[in-house]
């Protein structure tokens, strides 16, 4: 039987595919990424039903982009709908390095609870991890244009891992914390027009949605081996790493 994720989608227009695909390439680009952009294009034009991005396994090279693609192409309901979104009890909270500065404000706002257990590790906020994060979302392109303005790209950051003690489902009272955030200090959101469709915004923090929770987390905690060995050799860098799981 055949199931309403599988159904082709005759009003899925080429338009919006190639939008996804122009998405995903400025983003890929931006990273460094190394990809063949013809077979890239032909396999997200043939993208016909949400279940053709569901069913991409973990060893694709699109894997990573999953949400972003169910985003693009199938709007924002259905990227926060959709059976790609699953409970955790354990996601990474990155400060972004602007805010750097705010890490015990965060802290005390968002994770200041005694039924979560956290970590806290250094990391860059590098072009890699960017993509990763953001990489194939139709806002990439002003987002991309805002960090650079400001300066941020490689600079050095904090990820938050978090984990809920009683093994609960974290993400949502963690959203709802962010809102609250927003509401208290909605000075500390970066936002530029630049004529685009979207707005660019540039949070204090970015905590994932269900969606990405896998997958951004494999990012941040990629990034913070690589920062690891980056400082390993080097005796004069402060690692200050805190640990606050017992």
């Amino acid at each position: 039987m055949e199931t309403s994720d599988a159904i082709y989608d005759e009003h899925l227009s080429n338009e919006i595919r190639e939008d996804a695909f122009e998405f995903l390439q400025f983003s890929l680009k931006f990273g460094g990424f190394t990809y063949n952009e013809s077979q890239l294009h032909d396999r997200i034009i043939n993208i016909h039903t949400y279940h053709d991005i569901k069913c991409i396994p973990q060893d694709d090279f699109l894997f990573f982009w999953r949400p972003s693609l169910v985003y693009s192409i199938f709007g924002r309901e259905k990227y926060f709908s959709c059976d790609l979104n699953k409970p955790s009890s354990i996601t990474h909270i990155l400060v972004q390095p602007l805010f750097l500065d705010k890490k015990e404000l965060i802290m005390d706002r968002i994770i200041s609870t005694e039924s979560y257990l956290y970590e806290v590790m250094k990391l860059r906020f590098t072009r890699k991890l960017v993509t990763y994060l953001y990489g194939g979302m139709p806002y990439i392109k002003p987002y991309l244009r805002l960090i650079q303005e400001l300066d941020v790209i490689n600079r050095e950051t904090i990820s938050i891992r978090v984990e809920k003690r009683d093994g609960s489902n974290i993400l949502d009272e963690l959203g709802e914390r962010k809102r609250n955030f927003r509401e208290e200090f909605p000075e500390l959101f970066v936002s530029r027009d630049y004529g685009d469709r979207f707005k660019a915004e540039v949070n204090p923090f970015h905590i994932p949605d269900g969606i990405d929770n896998e997958v951004h987390s494999r990012a941040i905690h990629h990034e913070v081996k690589h920062f690891l060995k980056e400082i390993k050799n080097d005796p004069h860098h402060s690692l200050n790493t805190q640990s606050f799981l017992t």
